[in-house]
């Protein structure tokens, strides 16, 4: 990492590039000026770099000189690294689903928590029945730091017709949940599950955000996600069951040819189904 930082000095230097470095949480923060034009990068212990800023010229500038320049070997996975470390998980439930609403959680896990939780039978959410998700989240609630969102159906719709795609909507509630763990930690170290592009939930962040987030396949494997699994799916059935108890029908979930005989069902008996579906599901 220290090698990178003094490429980097030198690179600022040839271009004459102001650079103004100070610590952050879990390494150091290095504040590029040219031409009016300001960017952040951050480095962190882990070896990690994250470029902040409106799109410019001179961000373009740096993001190809990470591009283009070696990142260090790894002896071990980012997984298995922050297993020694205090950290957040953040995951979604429900974006397959066509009926309920979608839900988003994070869970944070001192040291000593992650060790702890297996042996409560924490494990990715869909390894889990549902009686044991809802059992497990109360548990979760209680002894750890957390933080959900929830988009009841018409919420979701107006939120999908805001962004006009899954995915920006997606890493827009990433960011929330992560922002708010952040805060009320101190912690910098996020996992999520790698869904987009690698740029899209940071450029949600707010730019003097100190955020180290990996994102990888299947982060459910590291217990801080399985953690937010279980609390966003958990989220998920609460929502999905108070929605059939109000409309007095038990809808079901997924988006199946069975899902869609019953949207039609509902629409033909009582016309809207923005209150308790995702609409721009393609189902009919």
């Amino acid at each position: 990492m220290q090698g990178r930082r003094r490429e980097f000095r030198n690179f600022c230097q040839r271009n004459m590039f102001t650079l103004e470095e100070s610590e952050i949480a879990h390494g150091w923060r290095c504040n590029v000026g040219h031409e009016g034009e300001r960017v952040n990068v951050n480095f962190y212990r882990t070896g990690k770099v994250l470029v902040q800023g409106k799109t410019c010229d001179l961000k373009t500038r740096v993001e190809e000189f990470f591009r283009t320049t070696t990142e260090p070997s790894a002896s071990a996975s980012p997984l298995q690294h922050l297993r020694q470390l205090d950290h957040s998980g953040v995951d979604e439930s429900g974006k397959g689903d066509y009926f309920g609403p979608l839900a988003i959680s994070g869970v944070y896990l001192t040291c000593k928590q992650l060790d702890l939780v297996p042996s409560w039978g924490v494990r990715d959410s869909k390894q889990l029945q549902d009686q044991e998700i809802i059992k497990l989240a109360e548990r979760i609630k209680q002894q750890c730091v957390h933080r959900s969102l929830v988009f009841p159906p018409r919420l979701y719709n107006e939120r999908y017709r805001q962004f006009k795609n899954l995915n920006k909507l997606l890493a827009y509630a990433h960011a929330q949940i992560i922002s708010a763990l952040v805060e009320a930690t101190n912690c910098a170290q996020v996992i999520s599950d790698k869904f987009a592009a690698a740029h899209l939930i940071p450029s949600y962040f707010s730019s003097n955000a100190h955020i180290e987030l990996t994102q990888v396949v299947r982060a459910e494997r590291d217990p801080a996600v399985a953690c937010a699994s279980i609390l966003a799916r958990a989220n998920f059935l609460q929502g999905l069951a108070a929605l059939s108890q109000q409309h007095g029908v038990v809808f079901l979930r997924g988006a199946s040819g069975r899902v869609k005989k019953q949207a039609r069902a509902f629409a033909q008996q009582h016309g809207c189904l923005a209150e308790v579906a995702k609409t721009h599901f393609k189902m009919f």
